[in-house]
């Protein structure tokens, strides 16, 4: 339009058409104007999101209401698919920080709406994703897993970041409904795609740490793996597992937790009861270093509770005595629901102490 502009006001002179695109022009940056505006506001709470912090106060939030507000008149003048995408990532974001989980189903449905009359595929895909999740945070796991599981329609290309996010929060649904072995299912379908070499190296890592997980649950008997033949996880051995998965030496988001969690686990279903005792006193520093924020609470119990397991030299009904006050605070608050998130808590703490008391309790047998 700039261009235009100069043409007809320089080269061949037409008043009227020069206006035009002109104010075609100023048009154009306002609505440039408008979509970086609207980017800010959206990144800003994808940052708040992602970060790890699960708790935010309600005043803090409550900041946020005009320019929410002003969000939504914006997107009302500038109805473009840009802008309302913006506007309702933004919005789903808002309320899942708010804890106020109705809302998410709600703008879902008004998003995809608005991207079926344009016949927006990627849209479409994200805003049923984000409702399978809404679905999670309600814990509607039915309905959830009609969502998740109803992405496979798409028919996702293996190793792209869209059929990695479908496949984590598919992994993620089944291990909250304790469908462990359809769990291992997927993630047997993940980590045997060759293409799932494509991923950024995180994501690579984290379905390793998963694997630990699972691997584990095989140990215990509460899955299966050797029914698949060829196509399986590959054997698995701690101490290439560690060598494997990185450690994060300033750990802001406590992500080592998975790493040392899985460890304890697996030197549990082998009884390695001796070098469990060598990690307790690491196991403590690491809690005091890095779990002790408010929004940690969930990681700091139970690592709390693991360590009442040698004090209580592995018998159940002790062990569940002593870390009775860590149960009861671990559960007041509500596990997170994001890809990072779960990178932190791959099994529901709550479900993975009463496997561990449910394995104890069949060694005393």
């Amino acid at each position: 339009a700039e261009r235009m502009e100069f043409y007809y006001s320089f080269i061949d002179f037409n008043q009227k058409k020069a206006q035009y695109y002109s104010e075609l022009y100023e048009e154009s940056l306002k609505v440039i104007n408008v979509h970086r505006d609207v980017s800010k506001c959206y990144y800003h709470f994808v940052r708040m999101f992602i970060g790890g912090k699960q708790v935010y106060s309600r005043k803090y939030l409550d900041g946020f209401s005009e320019e929410i507000g002003r969000l939504q008149h914006l997107q009302m003048k500038y109805p473009t698919a840009f802008v309302t995408d913006r506007v309702f990532s933004t919005l789903w974001f808002y309320y899942v920080l708010r804890q106020e989980y109705n809302h998410l189903i709600q703008v879902c449905d008004r998003a995809l709406e608005y991207f079926a009359k344009l016949n927006s595929t990627d849209k479409q895909f994200m805003y049923e994703m984000r409702k399978g999740v809404s679905y999670l945070y309600l814990q509607e796991y039915d309905l959830a897993r009609h969502y998740l599981i109803g992405l496979n329609k798409y028919n996702l290309t293996p190793g792209m970041l869209s059929w990695n996010s479908t496949k984590t929060y598919q992994f993620m649904l089944e291990i909250i409904m304790k469908s462990y072995q359809r769990a291992a299912d997927i993630l047997i379908e993940v980590v045997t795609d060759n293409a799932t070499r494509n991923l950024p190296g995180i994501w690579l890592q984290q379905w390793n740490i998963r694997s630990a997980y699972i691997h584990f649950l095989a140990k215990i008997d509460c899955i299966e793996l050797d029914r698949y033949g060829k196509k399986r996880v590959p054997n698995f051995r701690l101490g290439k597992f560690l060598n494997d998965v990185p450690t994060y030496s300033k750990d802001k988001r406590g992500l080592n937790i998975s790493i040392i969690i899985a460890q304890f686990l697996i030197l549990l279903a082998d009884r390695k009861y001796d070098q469990i005792a060598d990690r307790i006193e690491a196991l403590n520093k690491y809690s005091y270093r890095h779990l002790k924020n408010d929004y940690r609470l969930r990681s700091n119990c139970f690592i709390r509770m693991l360590i009442q397991l040698p004090r209580a030299n592995y018998h159940p009904k002790r062990a569940s005595r002593y870390a009775e006050r860590y149960f009861d605070r671990l559960q007041t608050t509500r596990m997170n629901f994001n890809e990072f998130s779960n990178e932190i808590e791959i099994i529901p703490y709550e479900d993975l102490w009463e496997i561990i008391m449910d394995l104890l309790r069949r060694r005393l047998r």
